[in-house]
């Protein structure tokens, strides 16, 4: 019966276990959909900023703002979105490959790179390889604070008004839906119409509950249908000067988002896999109890009715 015993330890340890996963992959479940309902909430705000730099890039006025400056692509900076935490698949994995597969193509055309790390695994991979970091910061996944983004903004923006770097791009999970997600690269700075219209556009997941609401206000809302003339107060500078630097935040922001519901998918599938694979490993457990203690009961028998015959 000491087998028996061990594999009730077993299965008792599988049980509690699976109790944590279940609760893993609710949270995980919660927290996504969270993020979903921010992405989306910060949209109409996106789209109206995306409306005036269309409208800017149409001015004789362009080369004045140094966040919208073209410049020969010598430096590169690459902000890369992870995880603070595990237990998310290959979540992080892939973004770290990724990052090394995009600033291997760099230094194929004679670029250089660096680093902006957001997230606590990347930031730990970066300093265990030797890449240089222009900045990281931890922390935030969850928070969403506006200050740390600002923080983080701040810190690039300055970058790449001095010119240590020609150009930012960002590299983050994109959240399509809960089964698939995917990694892609974006130009953050200098502003183009391009990429900030496929970041907005991305923030419709394809599938679920908040698709068809978005897909709806993508063909009748679109900043691109019109050209119109705005009238800046107090003047163009001052409003363009403040609004450019919010944009950068709020792609950064947006980035974020997106990052976190793919992460929190990413965990609430790799959390329900274990609570499936925790299931049938219960189930062979038990069918292996019971044909133990089905063992020991008829060796018991046996040894009873031996030692019966035995007497007689």
């Amino acid at each position: 019966m000491a087998v028996a015993r061990e594999l009730q330890l077993k299965i008792k340890s599988i049980q509690n276990i699976k109790k944590i996963t279940e609760a893993m992959e609710a949270v995980a479940a919660n927290k996504m959909r969270r993020n979903q309902v921010a992405a989306l909430q910060a949209r109409p705000y996106a789209e109206k900023a995306m409306a005036l730099l269309a409208h800017l890039s149409a001015t004789p006025h362009e080369h004045e703002y140094p966040l919208l400056a073209r410049r020969p692509l010598k430096n590169i900076l690459l902000v890369v979105y992870t995880a603070d935490k595990g237990l998310c698949g290959a979540f992080n994995s892939n973004a770290i490959k990724e990052m090394n597969r995009h600033r291997a193509a760099l230094v194929a055309e004679g670029k250089t790179s660096h680093v902006y790390s957001i997230g606590k695994k990347v930031h730990s991979y970066c300093r265990g390889h030797g890449i240089q970091e222009y900045g990281f910061i931890e922390g935030i996944g969850d928070t969403m604070h506006v200050g740390s983004i600002a923080t983080v903004a701040g810190g690039i923006i300055r970058g790449f008004e001095s010119e240590a770097y020609d150009e930012v791009r960002i590299l983050y999970n994109n959240f399509f839906s809960t089964v698939s997600q995917k990694l892609v690269v974006r130009q953050l700075l200098p502003f183009s119409q391009e990429s900030l219209q496929q970041i907005i556009a991305d923030i419709a997941p394809v599938s679920g509950k908040y698709a068809n609401e978005t897909h709806k206000q993508a063909n009748t809302n679109s900043p691109f249908r019109a050209h119109v003339d705005y009238a800046f107060e107090p003047d163009e500078a001052a409003v363009l000067n403040t609004l450019l630097p919010q944009l950068v935040q709020i792609q950064l922001l947006h980035a974020l988002l997106e990052s976190n519901a793919s992460e929190h998918s990413a965990r609430m599938m790799a959390m329900k896999n274990a609570n499936e694979n925790a299931g049938e490993l219960l189930t062979d457990l038990q069918l292996t109890f019971n044909k133990a203690r089905q063992a020991g009961i008829t060796q018991e028998i046996s040894e009873i009715v031996t030692g019966a015959e035995a007497l007689t």
